[in-house]
C-alpha cells in the first residue's frame, strides 16, 4: 500500500490529506490512518525554517492468522 499525506511543522501526519496512491484492500486504509495519527516524522526544514511537506509512504501490510 502506499498513501501521500502532508508532514506539518510539528511532525504530524495531516490525515485529512491522506491520498491512496496504491493499495490492495480497502480495509487497509483504515489501519494505516490510525498508524498514521501515531507517527511522528522528521520536520521539512527550507533555509532553516520549518515547512509543511507532501510525502509518499509506502506500507507493508500482511493477515497474520
Amino acid at each position: 500500500m502506499v498513501v501521500q499525506c502532508v508532514v506539518d511543522t510539528l511532525g504530524r501526519a495531516e490525515l485529512a490529506e491522506l491520498q491512496v496512491i496504491e493499495t490492495a484492500h480497502p480495509l487497509f486504509v483504515d489501519a494505516v490512518r490510525s498508524a498514521l495519527a501515531r507517527y511522528r516524522f522528521s520536520v521539512g526544514e527550507t533555509a532553516g525554517r520549518k515547512v509543511r511537506m507532501r510525502v509518499q509512504i509506502p506500507f507493508e501490510l500482511a493477515l497474520v492468522r
